[in-house]
């Protein structure tokens, strides 16, 4: 449970309260298969020859480009040339 892993012991007769689920958003952008909707985790796509897989559906997937705008022009020319197309 959640707050046993923030160190607060969870009262049992407070468990047994119906509360509304809090709703929270995330300020972090992450992948989304495209075939099952589900979030795809770090090491959760395989490659069979040049096709990426995401392990957790099968489906074929295809990364989107990389955004050069962040990384420093020289990392860039140094990167960019070993950089699969």
């Amino acid at each position: 449970m959640i707050g046993e892993s923030a160190g607060i012991a969870p009262n049992q007769e407070t468990l047994k309260v119906p509360k509304k689920i809090i709703e929270a958003t995330r300020l972090e952008k992450f992948w989304e298969c495209p075939h099952c909707h589900q979030e795809i985790h770090e090491h959760h796509s395989y490659m069979e020859g040049d096709q990426e897989f995401h392990s957790d559906c099968g489906g074929a997937l295809i990364r989107p480009p990389t955004d050069w705008t962040g990384v420093d022009p020289k990392w860039r020319s140094l990167i960019e040339p070993h950089m699969k197309k």
